[in-house]
């Protein structure tokens, strides 16, 4: 029976900028279906993994696959297709209105306009956003309203992979918790592949099935958040366990 490939591998991947050691080898499969949360320091490599994988980086050494797929130049525009990305504050573009964000993409392959708005109707439920603030531009926006647009934008295409890179970071802490727990939903019931970059612990948490804890650009423990505070592999995953200035994980959400 042939093995199914991981939805994203890293094999002994390597990253510099000049003299900088962005990523060293670095060895990391998602599997299908997994989510995935990247955390770490500032610094870390964090987002240049996920750079990687899009192909808006390409590496040193080493490979990037995606579904068992070498990712390279000449096909990396078609695996793209297959990814849906988020940013902080949903990276929308200003001059389009949250429909015209949204469904960027659909229209740029063609889709006929009953399958755009069939689609679009999907998400807005999905992520319970507002439908009467669809004709609003991002200035009219909430910043969790953004950050649904964001997300509803990514998962437009029904993309095997999801990618978000600090998609909470700019909010405030009862808008960032609404959305943690919306974002625990989305994943739950569109079952994709998710790797998420985070700097915060209990956010890891509450979304994982798998933490991976950076530095340098290397890999220091992958496991539950749990495993993290009770057996850390190193000093440094216990410095950073406190720095987090958060209650133990008796009971880490989705990590347990």
């Amino acid at each position: 029976m042939t093995e199914t490939p991981a939805a994203l591998e890293f094999v002994d991947v390597a990253k510099r900028y000049g003299p900088v050691a962005a990523l060293a080898p670095l060895r990391l499969q998602v599997a299908r279906g997994e989510t995935l949360v990247l955390i770490g320091p500032s610094g870390c490599g964090k987002t240049t993994v996920l750079r990687l994988a899009l192909g808006l980086e390409h590496p040193d050494a080493g490979s990037v696959r995606v579904a068992g797929v070498t990712l390279g130049p000449d096909n990396v525009r078609a695996l793209r297709r297959h990814m849906g990305y988020v940013v902080q504050e949903g990276g929308l573009f200003p001059h389009l209105t949250a429909t015209a964000n949204i469904s960027i993409m659909a229209r740029h392959l063609g889709w006929a306009p009953a399958r755009i708005a069939a689609r679009q109707a999907e998400l807005v439920s999905l992520t319970r956003f507002p439908g009467d603030a669809l004709a609003r531009f991002p200035s009219q926006l909430s910043g969790g309203q953004r950050q649904r647009v964001g997300l509803m934008r990514a998962l437009m295409l029904d993309p095997d992979l999801l990618l978000l890179d600090e998609p909470l970071g700019a909010l405030d802490p009862l808008v960032r918790a609404e959305l943690q727990e919306d974002l625990g939903h989305v994943f739950k019931q569109v079952g994709k592949s998710v790797v998420l970059v985070t700097h915060d612990l209990a956010e890891a948490a509450y979304l994982a099935d798998t933490v991976v804890l950076m530095r340098d650009g290397r890999v220091v423990q992958k496991g539950r958040v749990v495993d993290l505070v009770r057996a850390p592999a190193e000093p440094f995953v216990t410095r950073f366990v406190a720095a987090q200035n958060r209650p133990a994980f008796d009971d880490p959400g989705r990590s347990s």
